[in-house]
């Protein structure tokens, strides 16, 4: 019995944050039952965002739930994230100590 080898398909590092960030809006989306954190709107899932509170550009935080939460396309995009709601809306998720606990982390890396 011969055994052939499975090709692997090799992806570059873009080509992998690529997949990697569409799994991980998905998981978002999801967990928060397509409801806004902002604003509050609810839809499927499918039709919203996944909006990150620090920026996606820092890697330490891109994949961090707690940096990352549902939102409308007019929250994260037209209100550029809603920053002032969303910092209310993340110590009231998460605790007092979010918005320091996130932002030590950028500082450390």
């Amino acid at each position: 019995m011969s055994r052939t080898a499975t090709p692997f398909i090799k992806l570059s590092i873009s080509q992998l944050k690529k997949k990697a960030d569409a799994l991980f809006s998905t998981f978002i989306r999801q967990r928060d039952g397509g409801k806004c954190i902002t604003c509050g709107k609810i839809d499927e899932w499918k039709y919203m965002q996944a909006g990150h509170y620090i920026s996606r550009d820092i890697t330490e935080l891109r994949y961090d739930p707690r940096n990352v939460n549902c939102q409308c396309y007019g929250c994260n995009v037209a209100k550029k994230g809603n920053y002032p709601v969303y910092a209310i809306k993340m110590i009231e998720k998460y605790g007092a100590n979010i918005l320091f606990e996130l932002d030590e982390i950028v500082k450390k890396y």
